[in-house]
């Protein structure tokens, strides 16, 4: 058994929205699943209005991924 988490994380959200997902995250992936020994695969999902309406530009996709990139190191931060 494995928990496959999907979970919207932008690093642009107003600090306190971010400061209760990184604890949500943190109590599922470093609480419960090591409790339970139960693997935790966490999947950032990064879609705002922006993406759909800026798609296919070479700035944009660059914006894209240091977000993302930021997302990650945060994320990954919090729960090791």
């Amino acid at each position: 058994m494995l928990l496959n988490s999907y979970f919207y994380y932008d690093v642009d959200d107003a600090e306190e929205i971010n400061i209760q997902k990184k604890a949500y995250i943190e109590r599922i992936g470093s609480g419960e699943c090591v409790a339970e020994d139960i693997p935790f695969f966490f999947r950032s999902i990064k879609h705002t209005m922006t993406t759909f309406l800026h798609n296919g530009s070479v700035e944009f996709a660059k914006l894209s991924l240091e977000r993302l990139t930021k997302a990650i190191e945060i994320i990954l931060r919090t729960t090791l």
